[in-house]
């Protein structure tokens, strides 16, 4: 496996080597250094766009790995994968199953990680946040979790095609379609779920999948953190403005599932770009929360869980009930 060294100062490396160690002469990763000086933010920045992720930093050095490199390195046994994406899958167990019940499917995308992780040189702390980890005991029975990791750049690309990795969306589409073929589970059983980074995800993919959503707060433009010293290192590798592309997909499907997005007027830049999606009354349901408690994207998802969960539950439920409905008439006739 080919492994090349460099340093910050002599910043030089062969862009076809799988694995590429960055001496930073600190105890700083050269994520956190990115952070702090241009030179290193054009060190990191040169690292994404030609595929590497950083997953390791010891002894001054951080260490890249090349995206599609990572089965070689991750040393956990819950991963599948579609393409160059990972996932986990989660039955239900105990008393949430019901074998009289058809099976459902929770797809979840992750959130941004804490702040502090945002520079934490282990890959997953950074891309694979793991919201709602008990969720199932608040569902209805027989539901599946999966979560879909953001697995690209530095803390994911909210799930969004970027330049070293064109086909991440046909990824995520086709590890949803592998999981409902895999577990025969009808598209109508199937929900989608994220907040912020996470909503965007979850967005942007109902909409091309047609899939039912709820959806927090999504961050369809990446304007305001590109401004921001570029935080979230995706500027110039990515699609700043998802408006155009998600109402493309919109206009895909004649009978569009219904998309639940729940936003708040007091987070203006997120609250207008959502005001400019189509099927708004129609297909998709936006929920305005009107809540003294927010007062920034941050504060919007941790005020609104009840409001979640009855939304997804009543998703899961909608189909079992005209389900019985249905077998009803067949008796009655």
């Amino acid at each position: 496996m080919s492994y090349q060294e460099t340093d910050v100062i002599d910043f030089t490396f062969d862009k076809s080597t799988l694995k590429v160690g960055v001496k930073t002469y600190s105890s700083k990763n050269l994520l956190e250094l990115a952070n702090e000086n241009v030179h290193f933010y054009n060190c990191y920045k040169e690292l994404l766009q030609n595929d590497y992720m950083l997953y390791f930093h010891t002894k001054e050095v951080s260490y890249f790995s090349k995206r599609t490199n990572f089965d070689h390195i991750f040393k956990r046994n819950d991963l599948y994968k579609a393409g160059d994406l990972y996932y986990t899958l989660t039955p239900p167990s105990g008393l949430k199953i019901n074998d009289l019940s058809p099976k459902k499917l929770l797809v979840i995308f992750s959130s941004m990680s804490m702040v502090k992780d945002w520079t934490n040189s282990v890959v997953t702390n950074r891309v694979f946040f793991q919201n709602f980890p008990d969720v199932t005991r608040s569902l209805v029975k027989n539901v599946w979790i999966m979560r879909i990791m953001d697995f690209n750049l530095s803390i994911g690309s909210y799930y969004v095609n970027t330049i070293n990795y064109p086909t991440m969306e046909d990824d995520v589409q086709q590890s949803i379609v592998d999981v409902i073929d895999k577990l025969s589970i009808e598209k109508e059983d199937v929900v989608l779920y994220g907040g912020s980074k996470g909503g965007t995800g979850a967005l942007l993919h109902s909409a091309r999948g047609n899939y039912q959503s709820v959806i927090i707060d999504p961050i369809i433009s990446a304007e305001e953190y590109n401004k921001m010293s570029d935080m979230h290192f995706i500027k110039g590798l990515r699609t700043e403005d998802l408006t155009t592309k998600i109402n493309q997909y919109l206009q895909l499907h004649k009978d569009n599932k219904q998309k639940h997005i729940i936003c708040c007027p007091a987070v203006k830049f997120n609250y207008n770009k959502v005001q400019e999606l189509m099927g708004i009354g129609s297909d998709i349901n936006v929920i305005e929360l009107e809540d003294e408690s927010i007062r920034n994207h941050a504060d919007i998802s941790k005020n609104c869980i009840p409001e979640q969960l009855v939304i997804m539950n009543s998703l899961f439920m909608k189909n079992t009930n005209e389900g019985m409905m249905n077998n009803e008439k067949e008796v009655n006739n």
